[in-house]
């Protein structure tokens, strides 16, 4: 029985729960209110963000986009040598001074020449050139001597004072500027451009390229901007602590990113172009699953929602913009709700505070209220339980200002005394053994005509022990869940798992009268469901599984087998053992789904199957035949067999009716015929008994 408590405990608990349930209503709706107010000033801010991330954008990008457009219209275009070039190195300079986020100023040439001006800002790239320690810049020089073009790099300290010139022959050989995407899009295009992010050749870092076509048409002025500038940029603008930016190109691909991560895949592909990274790609959680729910919306690629990732909410808001004169973007937030709403939180704790206080300050006057209320209905329950034990002769009185409470006293004086009037009738024996009985379940069963199914994998042992746990559980667990099914659409009963292996059966608890033909169905489902299972370990790059199947016919004993601790309701008997049997038989014959010849009496015109031999089971005498099931007679799509396999039960079929009439060689022909044509596992082995009892 289910434990009780006094009415003393239920009031009292029901007063104190409606002191807190009122006073946490009161509570949360004011966390509410408040929180909606700071999500909505959160929401209200995202499309400010949007417009102060877009206009930074904008101040980074139009300043070089300006200076090309600048030195477009410059002399340094038509500047033939690398000597007259050498000699406007301030424009570039300035070029360089005005904005820290460009990586270098450059012009590409009609003729193949180059030349590229460059910020060196850190000891490390001095290291990387080879270059003198008071180097503050260093140009990249390709120019066209005679027929050959000759490559140098010259570094100069922050007066452009020349300090050293290194020859690069092969930088000559490697860099074609004419080649590159950035010149081959300006020359085509009458007014600036601005690439995709690449990988830049000099520094081989990311970033994009601004690209103007010279007033003569002879040349191209470009700058490089890395994309570093970019996520420094959005860090800048983050809310809280914690919150996650991120800025995508029109593709989806990430050029910007408050995380402290390369922005490009580990891997180049062929033509020299980068791979960006997607915000599935970043090892953040939260940006993964922003990936995941993003992917599956459609229409407008603006988005607000709330994401919950590892218990957490999250605050996510995408919108799209485009920079006037450039390529569309779309910025993505991601900010903790636990961080937006700290203020809320704070109230929520201080709210909760109090109310404990009211609730310490109240109990007592609920103590008191409870004991007045229950306590005479206390007593009105000691008088039911004598009435119920028949002790008439002790009388408690009640007297309580509830009307309810008196009214119930009265009534159980009065039903005392009729009580009591009644016992002069009915002896008191009996009045007091009328007890309800309700009897519980029962151990025992019934023999019924069955039939059950075994089935198992092959080659379990070896595959557990050379697939990692979690891996084999996800194997086999869709391997058991498609069987499952297959079953239960044939209205059977899965009787238990044993590792790798199912057993079920049909006719029980309720009658079927076509319980073979249902096996049989579920087996052929099982072996077609089985393939596209075994599909998608394949494209994984796993081993198939293969299912073997035993089905046999029978009458058996079904029913609640066990103890009154510990019941189940199963099957017993020959016929099981022999199920189990066929399944393991299989791996004798080359088959996948044996049944018996009990199974073929009752449903043989119905299904597609091929005689295979007559075998002595364990434990009984005599032989049966067995027959492999392969498929369905009028069945849908799912259970027909191939025309392969009708030729297959036709031609077995005639070699074993040579091979019953003892004609082994007409046998071994036929079976031979199945070997040659189809490769047929089962001919093998009957072709060889054949040849076994020919040579005998």
């Amino acid at each position: 029985m289910k434990k009780r408590f006094s009415l003393h405990f239920h009031i009292s608990t029901l007063f104190l729960l409606v002191m807190v349930l009122v006073g946490g209503a009161i509570g949360l709706l004011a966390y509410n209110t408040i929180s909606k107010i700071l999500l909505q000033s959160a929401s209200d801010k995202s499309e400010a963000k949007v417009f102060q991330v877009s206009s930074n954008l904008y101040r980074l990008l139009e300043p070089p986009e300006i200076a090309v457009k600048l030195l477009a219209n410059s002399a340094i275009t038509d500047a033939l040598t690398l000597s007259e070039r050498m000699k406007r190195l301030g424009l570039l300079r300035q070029v360089l001074a005005d904005k820290g986020e460009i990586a270098a100023v450059y012009i590409g040439y009609e003729s193949g020449d180059f030349f590229l001006l460059r910020p060196i800002r850190t000891d490390a790239e001095r290291t990387k050139y080879n270059a003198p320690p008071e180097t503050h810049f260093m140009i990249q020089s390709i120019e066209r001597q005679g027929a050959t073009l000759e490559g140098s790099y010259l570094f100069l300290d922050s007066t452009l004072r020349l300090l050293k010139v290194d020859r690069q022959p092969d930088y000559a050989k490697k860099y074609f500027p004419r080649q590159r995407p950035w010149y081959q899009s300006a020359i085509k295009d009458s007014g600036s451009i601005i690439t995709p992010p690449y990988l830049f050749f000099a520094n081989r870092k990311v970033g994009v390229t601004i690209a103007n076509k010279a007033e003569n048409s002879r040349s191209v002025v470009a700058v490089d901007i890395e994309l570093d500038a970019i996520s420094k940029n959005l860090e800048e603008q983050k809310q809280t602590p914690n919150s996650k930016f991120a800025l995508l190109d029109g593709q989806g691909f990430v050029i910007g990113i408050t995380q402290d991560a390369s922005l490009i895949k580990d891997s180049l592909d062929g033509s020299g172009r980068i791979n960006l990274k997607q915000l599935n790609e970043f090892n953040s959680p939260i940006l993964t699953q922003v990936f995941n729910v993003f992917s599956q919306k459609s229409g407008s690629n603006d988005f607000m929602d709330v994401v919950e990732v590892g218990g957490e909410k999250w605050e996510v808001d995408i919108h799209s913009f485009k920079v006037p004169g450039q390529s569309d973007f779309m910025l993505v937030s991601a900010v903790p709700q636990i961080e937006l709403l700290a203020e809320s939180i704070q109230f929520k704790n201080d709210l909760l505070w109090a109310i404990a206080l009211l609730f310490i300050l109240m109990t007592p006057a609920g103590l008191f209220l409870a004991s007045s209320i229950s306590k005479p209905i206390k007593f009105l329950a000691q008088e039911t339980d004598n009435i119920r034990e028949l002790k008439l002769h002790e009388s408690i009185y009640v007297e309580s200002r509830i009307q309810e409470i008196s009214t119930l006293g009265n009534s159980l004086k009065r039903l005392k005394n009729t009580i009591s009037a009644f016992t002069a009738y009915i002896p008191r024996d009996l009045v007091t053994s009328l007890l309800r009985s309700d009897d519980g379940i029962q151990v025992g069963g019934e023999s019924r005509y069955l039939t059950i199914l075994f089935s198992d994998l092959k080659d379990f042992s070896a595959l557990s022990e050379t697939t990692p746990t979690r891996e084999l559980l996800r194997r086999i667990s869709s391997y058991l869940k498609l069987m499952t099914y297959a079953i239960k659409e044939e209205s059977g009963t899965v009787d238990k798992f044993i590792g790798d292996s199912v057993m079920a059966f049909w006719g029980a608890p309720t009658l079927n009268p076509n319980h073979a033909f249902h096996a049989a169905v579920a087996a052929i489902k099982t072996k077609r469901r089985m393939l596209k299972l075994n599909a998608g370990l394949i494209q994984e790059g796993n081993m198939p599984l293969v299912v073997r199947i035993g089905i046999n016919t029978d009458a058996v004993l079904v029913g609640n087998i066990g103890s009154e601790e510990r019941l189940s309701y199963t099957v017993m008997g020959d016929g099981v053992n022999i199920a189990s049997r066929l399944e393991g038989i299989n791996k004798e014959f080359a088959t996948d789904i044996i049944i018996s010849h009990s199974v073929f009496k009752e449903a043989g015109e119905r299904l597609w199957v091929r005689p295979i031999d007559q075998i002595t089971v364990k434990g009984r005498a005599g032989e049966i035949l067995i027959y492999e099931l392969l498929g369905i007679r009028g069945g849908d799509a799912e259970t027909s067999p191939s025309a392969t396999e009708i030729i297959l039960c036709d031609l077995t079929s005639k070699a074993f009716n040579f091979y019953s009439a003892k004609n082994y060689e007409s046998a071994l022909a036929v079976y031979q015929e199945l070997i040659e044509q189809y490769d047929d596992g089962l001919a093998k082995v009957m072709a060889s008994k054949c040849q076994s009892h020919i040579e005998s």
